[in-house]
């Protein structure tokens, strides 16, 4: 049996039904194939009036490069770490249907994963030249904000100031 992460967006509503918001939910189902934990899926949400459907179904590998993140330092002076999961996912699609039939689970072990471990740079490198921020954004972290003392000291200085 295999582990497959089940992934779609539901309705969060109000006790009157209204809604109020969108929420990601994700379900971890064993399964032979991909298919099978879908059809699983659908079976135990057919009466589910909330949820629109699966975004996402992918099969779960676990790997020490997946409690990685890629940092980077943003002009908005905040710290971002992009999980190394992600990219390493964007990278075996891309090659899947080009030398693995497109079977992704075996990509990312096969080609991804081995690379990855190998050659670093390799991780940034297809970050920088595959990836746009608008692909990543949704599952960065903000891991710090880096402290200017010159705004800082600017604010200070000629800020607005209360009693409170």
């Amino acid at each position: 049996m295999k582990k497959f992460k089940l992934t779609w967006n539901e309705r969060v509503v109000d006790s009157g039904g209204g809604m109020l918001h969108m929420e990601v939910n994700y379900q971890i189902i064993e399964a032979d194939t991909e298919d099978k934990a879908c059809d699983i899926w659908d079976e135990e949400n057919e009466f589910n009036e909330y949820q629109n459907g699966l975004s996402d179904c992918v099969e779960v590998v676990e790997h020490p490069l997946f409690s990685k993140h890629l940092k980077i330092e943003m002009p908005d002076g905040h710290t971002y770490g992009v999980p190394v999961e992600f990219i390493a996912r964007h990278h075996a699609e891309y090659y899947c249907q080009k030398d693995y039939n497109g079977d992704i689970t075996k990509s990312l072990i096969e080609g991804t994963l081995p690379l990855f471990e190998s050659y670093a740079d390799e991780i940034t490198d297809w970050a920088q030249n595959n990836l746009n921020w608008s692909d990543v954004k949704g599952c960065a972290l903000v891991l710090g904000k880096k402290s200017m003392d010159s705004e800082m000291e600017e604010a200070w200085a000629n800020g607005e100031h209360s009693i409170v």
